[in-house]
């Protein structure tokens, strides 16, 4: 929805023209068909880099859970949703901390909003930080949640999925193919209530979600072996056309 109908009729236009065309997800696959003239599209997800994989995973303490999002802080990535869905988790008794990693135009809005669960140490706000040093947190956390209202695909699942973290996620474009029973839950966009109960069910199931299990699905799927592989024979079986 971000795109004017000019560069709409751009975009239909290099589609026409091509031999093949990829989408990163399903949801994706479905905004941009009304634009391909009836071709056929082919879904072919983001890939997570090597390092991600390369994680120690950290002996993190039981308590208190540690959340972890990874996000600029802008509209469409609902942190103020996760950040109400998250106080509301604490009114209700639960030991949880939230760490938010990113920077962005809403930073002293959501900041304001989270007041008094910064004053009690529920929550930290991280600021805008480099790859690594985002590996590093996610590896000491138990669970990554993002409430975006809108995604293409969410390359930070993956890298969180690589790490061996259980996601909490929304029903944007790629959801199907990343909140899968082994690897997390996923809401309704906006839906506080049910975001709540996702984080909820994930803690008390907690022991359910096996690290290496995450592992293995993220690197059957999404690593650069698996997507290579499989661009490499989307871009073979277009050459013998």
């Amino acid at each position: 929805g971000a795109l004017s109908q000019r560069e709409l009729r751009e975009a239909s236009r290099a589609f026409s023209c091509a031999d093949g065309v990829i989408a990163v997800s399903p949801g994706l696959r479905e905004t941009i068909r009304p634009l391909c003239g009836g071709k056929k599209i082919a879904v072919i997800p983001n890939l997570v880099n090597e390092d991600f994989f390369s994680r120690t995973r950290q002996t993190v303490p039981e308590k208190p859970f540690r959340f972890i999002s990874v996000g600029a802080l802008m509209p469409k990535k609902g942190m103020d949703t996760l950040l109400t869905a998250f106080q509301s988790l604490v009114s209700s008794g639960a030991d949880v901390h939230l760490t938010i990693c990113g920077g962005g135009a809403e930073e002293e809005a959501l900041k304001a909003q989270a007041v008094e669960l910064l004053s009690a140490g529920r929550v930290a706000f991280a600021g805008s930080i480099p790859r690594q040093e985002v590996g590093r947190r996610l590896s000491e956390s138990h669970a990554f949640v993002l409430a975006s209202r809108v995604e293409t695909f969410g390359v930070v699942f993956v890298e969180a999925m690589a790490c061996g973290l259980p996601i909490v996620m929304t029903k944007t474009n790629a959801w199907e193919m990343l909140a899968v029973p082994e690897t997390g839950l996923a809401v309704p966009v906006d839906d506080t209530a049910a975001l709540v109960g996702a984080m909820r069910q994930l803690m008390e199931h907690y022991a359910d979600y096996d690290a290496g299990t995450i592992r293995r699905y993220c690197r059957d799927n999404f690593s650069e072996t698996a997507i290579c592989r499989r661009l490499t024979g989307f871009y073979e079986e277009g050459l013998k056309k």
